[in-house]
């Protein structure tokens, strides 16, 4: 399951070191203004256990 920089932000889930070299995290780092040098990356898991269950189960029902 991902999440979206918006529900990170909504959230306010901390951020962790992201993986350095990830060919990805320059252009998304520009895109959220964001630190280049700097890779974070965010867990799901860091979501209250109830809210999580809450978005998987909504998600699933969007898919059927």
């Amino acid at each position: 399951m991902l999440l979206t920089h918006d529900q990170v932000r909504d959230y306010e889930l901390p951020a962790a070191e992201g993986k350095a070299g990830d060919p990805r995290w320059p252009g998304f780092a520009r895109r959220y203004g964001l630190a280049a040098d700097q890779p974070v990356q965010w867990e799901v898991e860091a979501l209250d256990p109830t809210e999580l269950q809450r978005l998987v189960l909504a998600t699933q029902q969007h898919l059927q």
